[in-house]
């Protein structure tokens, strides 16, 4: 989902956006606004083996998976609410420690809930 339809689903209400990988800063910005959840499934982009695949998506993987990793990191250190997912059957039902393994990687605290970064209250 490019960021012009990412938004549109802002702007209809949802709540949660799964994968996310080419959101911008401003629709990041807006997702922490509206208390809006990424699931980022961010785990395909070092777990999927691509190699056996037809070569388009092998070409599309290679633009696609480096975005992804540098948008969940953004959005992690920007502050907006993480859940985690998987994004079977790429990853596999069962395996969700291996997404919290590389929220952590993007930069999420290994003692960050589930929920996601959270900046503290003001004091």
């Amino acid at each position: 989902m490019g960021d012009r339809a990412i938004r549109a689903a802002l702007d209809a209400g949802i709540d949660c956006v799964e994968h996310g990988f080419l959101a911008s800063d401003e629709t990041l910005d807006l997702m922490i606004e509206r208390g809006t959840f990424l699931v980022a499934t961010t785990y395909i982009a070092d777990g999927m083996h691509v190699t056996k695949v037809a070569p388009e998506l092998q070409a599309k993987a290679a633009e696609v998976f480096p975005r992804a990793k540098a948008t969940t990191r953004r959005a992690i250190e920007r502050g907006v609410r993480a859940a985690c997912g998987t994004d079977a059957p790429a990853t596999p039902h069962g395996r969700n420690a291996r997404e919290l393994l590389a929220l952590v990687d993007r930069g999420m605290s290994p003692r960050c809930p589930p929920s996601g970064p959270r900046r503290p209250p003001p004091t």
